[in-house]
């Protein structure tokens, strides 16, 4: 928020009437404090007086909260679920420190004394503050970490810098252009859609106008010798979407709405190329990624975002479905690069799922099993939670530009779901 009157910060959400302002910028410090420097892991008596408390509280929550309107998402669960699902240790021990900090109200100087946070939490905060800030935790995850994933997930950028530079690859690309994020992975998957095996429609007609009844597909069988040639249109579908908060390097700049056009003016022409203008929700999603999974905020930093390790070839219907958090990809024990890919609703059969695919490349890089997992872990945690019919709830309202009149909407998720479907780029 900056100092004009009238003026507001489209990167940090309205707070629910419940939360006052002053905790909901504690909450966004106190996480932001945590991505800028290492943070050392419990000791495993801190560990287990930690899970403790984080289990009695949400008990707590649940006690005086015991139903969940139908068209909202289980709070507690969500707190429940993002702990649960983390990656690793170290992100699970993480999540259990800055929630007890929250509850507890510590500086983000104080975060990282655990026993300080435990006391606190256990003896000084009165109950309907705990319940009050339990809310908020869930608010401040499903506005920045699963809103972000679900409203960037069906849709991809084809970014304009050339990629993989150190990988030459024969037959893709067109003349002299280095080969786009779509050529390296449409190559991979020999131009098939790798969920239903659909052809690339344009692809089929590129080959038929060049060689007509000669055209084959990339195995060398001639299209003619099929009965039928299933063709779809087909796009890039990022595992990790940019909305989460890709950078770009050196020429990383991270910016609020509200500053824009003061820091475009300030940046020299030549620096301008692929530079990601973020905003101060997207960054506040990446904060919430590396507490999650760290691992994979290595995997997308930079350009890493757009390689062929965070991509795969779909068809329209299927990128969809995928980018949603619909479907997953499932690894299969002791079997190379192979994956199940499963609806994440079994109540909601999707033919042909389940079934398997295999990814094979001796060129270029084969998908991040690490990304396919951190995908999976989001795709769980948002349908036993609703927040990913929550996020389709608020999505019809954003299509239908409607507001209910008895000030029902959550106005602030509202406008985080435009904002990261709306990212800027300056080229």
């Amino acid at each position: 928020m900056d100092n004009n009157e009238g003026m507001i910060d489209l990167g940090h959400p309205v707070p629910p009437q419940e939360m006052g302002h002053r905790r909901q910028q504690s909450l966004q410090d106190i996480i932001k404090f945590a991505f800028q420097r290492p943070v050392p892991p419990l000791l495993e008596a801190q560990r287990v007086q930690a899970i403790a408390r984080f289990s009695q509280l949400l008990a707590m929550y649940r006690a005086h909260l015991p139903h969940t309107a139908a068209d909202r998402y289980d709070s507690a669960k969500v707190v429940e679920l993002f702990h649960e699902y983390a990656l690793s240790e170290v992100s699970k021990d993480r999540i259990l420190r800055y929630f007890l900090a929250h509850i507890a109200g510590v500086s983000k100087e104080e975060q990282d004394d655990i026993d300080l946070a435990l006391t606190r939490a256990n003896t000084l905060v009165p109950e309907d503050q705990q319940r009050s800030r339990i809310t908020e935790f869930a608010e401040h995850l499903h506005a920045y970490f699963f809103s972000a994933l679900r409203a960037g997930g069906g849709a991809t950028r084809e970014p304009s810098a050339a990629l993989s530079p150190d990988r030459t690859v024969q037959r893709i690309g067109v003349g002299n252009r280095p080969p786009s994020l779509k050529d390296l992975v449409s190559f991979r998957e020999r131009h098939r859609c790798t969920i239903s095996g659909a052809f690339s429609d344009d692809e089929y007609q590129a080959r038929w106008k060049a060689d007509g009844a000669d055209a084959k597909d990339d195995d060398g069988v001639l299209f003619t010798s099929f009965e039928y040639v299933d063709r779809r249109p087909t796009e890039t579908a990022h595992i990790i979407p940019h909305s989460i908060g890709a950078r770009s390097g050196k020429n990383e700049m991270l910016v609020s709405v509200t500053s824009l056009n003061s820091k475009i003016s300030s940046v020299r022409p030549e620096e301008l190329t692929d530079v990601l203008i973020q905003n101060d929700s997207q960054l506040a999603a990446l904060h919430l990624l590396d507490m999650f999974d760290p691992t994979a905020t290595a995997l997308i930093d930079g350009a890493g975002i757009d390689t062929p390790k965070n991509a795969i070839l779909l068809a329209s219907e299927w990128h969809h479905f995928f980018g949603t958090f619909q479907v997953y990809f499932d690894k299969v024990d002791n079997q190379a690069n192979t994956y199940t890919v499963c609806v994440t609703n079994p109540n909601q059969p999707i033919r042909p799922l389940p079934r398997t695919v295999t990814f094979e490349s001796e060129t270029i890089e084969l998908p991040s099993p690490h990304l396919f997992a951190l995908h999976k872990a989001v795709a769980k945690i948002m349908y036993l939670t609703g927040a990913g019919e929550y996020t389709n709830h608020l999505d019809r309202y954003d299509s239908a530009d409607t507001i209910a009149a008895d000030g029902t909407t959550n106005l602030a998720n509202l406008l985080n779901l435009r904002l990261f479907t709306s990212p800027i780029r300056a080229y």
